[in-house]
């Protein structure tokens, strides 16, 4: 995790599996297959030198992307200012557009970010008390006025946002409001919205946790269907909890916590990271994943497939990422249109902490792990995948070089196209 001048982050064999009806055995042992993903040649993205919590990417339905950030610049010698950037690019990497200044003084923004919503990008940016939302052509042209939006009390706000794929193309816009401060760290009441791609808000928003309990979102998911997932950790006690919701914010399950990992094991070892992230495919089931093993020399990503209800399909499945002791493991979920799912993770070795990032392609139904990618090599603080649903996007990832004394000498962006074979 990194910090930013602006605001603290708040953030990510074998058994039996049923698919349906279908009940389908899978092998004791995953079966290894060639890669199914192709990543194209790095592309640098000088333009993406700020904290790299701030960068957001989307994916349109033919594979052309979008990448926004904020920057902060200097207004006068005694004032610094923050302008939304985005850049516009074609399904094969090339630039579609130079970086775009969208928004600059003496329009105000402190957070912004870009979704995906099919054929146009939605991008939204707030200040510290007003929000604004504006629909984006694929070549990066403004469709329409800006228009007033949900504001959120979180820094990054739009990183807690997710997009579903066609055919409804709904999102999840979830906001959080500032409720106090528990032992010198802030909570928020937050309340989970959805919206059409029209940008339609879907009936009121719905509080994930009602007071006196404390709530945080851990990882959310939507599909084509608009039916989508939350998986959060409230307290106290202490749980980590799943819950699936349909249409405007309908829930079809009860706060579930039977079958989903919980953070201690006996005696009170610490054996299940805090940060998990999860996905829903195209029939409405869940796919979560986590960090496992903490007590042990290397801990480990593990997986696990549930039902539309939210019941157990398959037993706590690893897949490829491990890392060292004290070697920082960080990964994310994406589901396919096909059924099959990809994930990547980024590790980091001490001593040097060179960090390596990875994609693997999964599929549950025939019980096969593909051989992971290896995207990328380097001083990597941070790393964004975006897919849609056939299994096209791209990866963006920020690299900081220090000098000797510490003090930051370089930050550079940089992305590669990416292809998940059908």
């Amino acid at each position: 995790m990194t910090t930013h001048e602006r605001g603290p982050v708040r953030r990510r064999f074998c058994g039996a599996l049923a698919l349906g009806p279908i009940v389908a055995l899978l092998l004791l042992v995953p079966r290894a297959a060639a890669a199914a993903i192709s990543a194209g040649p790095t592309v640098d993205v000088p333009w993406l030198q700020d904290s790299f919590p701030e960068v957001t990417a989307a994916v349109l339905a033919d594979g052309s992307f979008a990448i926004a950030s904020t920057e902060v610049f200097q207004l006068t010698r005694q004032e610094v200012g923050v302008r939304l950037q985005a850049q516009f690019f074609r399904a094969n990497g090339g630039a579609q557009t130079r970086p775009l200044v969208l928004i600059r003084p003496p329009g105000v923004v402190t957070y912004a970010g870009v979704g995906s919503l099919g054929t146009r990008y939605f991008l939204a940016w707030q200040d510290l008390k007003r929000a604004h939302a504006a629909f984006y052509s694929q070549q990066g042209a403004l469709l329409g006025p800006p228009f007033p939006w949900p504001h959120s009390d979180v820094p990054f706000f739009a990183a807690h946002y997710r997009f579903g794929n066609a055919p409804r193309w709904r999102f999840l816009p979830l906001t959080y409001d500032f409720a106090g401060v528990n032992d010198d760290v802030p909570y928020y009441h937050i309340f989970l919205r959805a919206a059409q791609p029209t940008g339609a808000l879907l009936g009121p928003p719905v509080e994930l946790a009602p007071p006196p309990l404390i709530a945080d979102v851990e990882d959310a998911a939507i599909n084509g269907s608009g039916r989508f997932v939350v998986v959060s950790h409230q307290c106290s006690p202490c749980i980590r909890a799943m819950q699936i919701f349909d249409g405007a914010v309908t829930p079809r399950t009860p706060l579930l916590t039977a079958g989903v990992p919980q953070f201690d094991g006996p005696a009170g070892t610490t054996v299940n990271g805090i940060g998990s992230a999860v996905v829903m495919d195209p029939q409405g089931r869940v796919l979560l994943s986590w960090v496992t093993d903490l007590d042990q020399p290397a801990h480990r990503i593990v997986i696990r497939l549930y039902d539309q209800q939210g019941a157990p399909l398959s037993d706590v499945l690893q897949i490829g990422g491990e890392a060292p002791l004290g070697g920082p493991l960080t990964h994310g979920l994406k589901a396919l249109d096909d059924g099959t799912f990809v994930v990547s993770w980024l590790v980091s070795s001490p001593p040097n902490d060179t960090a390596r990032l990875f994609v693997e392609h999964i599929d549950l139904r025939t019980g096969t792990f593909d051989e992971p990618v290896a995207v990328a090599e380097g001083p990597i603080v941070g790393a964004l995948l975006e897919l849609n649903g056939a299994g096209k996007g791209v990866m963006v990832w920020q690299t900081q070089e220090f000098n000797a004394l510490g003090d930051l000498v370089s930050s550079e962006g940089h992305l590669r196209v990416i292809r998940v074979k059908p």
